[in-house]
């Protein structure tokens, strides 16, 4: 009696990615994406500068009011 084989992984593929041998490169810096963080990180100071002074604030006590 034979038994039966079973395969649980097999791979089955190349690489579609080769390197370029034509010496055209972008000399060793890659290309720039997206927008500059500079406008983010501002806005990110701003609004921890503006929940800070929030607490302070509302951590005052009232002034008396003169009757």
């Amino acid at each position: 009696q034979a038994g039966a084989t079973v395969n649980a992984v097999e791979v089955l593929g190349s690489s579609e990615f080769k390197p370029s041998t034509s010496g055209t490169g972008t000399g060793g810096t890659l290309p720039k994406t997206g927008d500059d963080a500079l406008r983010l990180g501002a806005l990110g100071i701003l609004l921890v500068a503006l929940g800070l002074g929030l607490g302070v604030w509302f951590k005052m006590p009232l002034p008396r009011r003169l009757i």
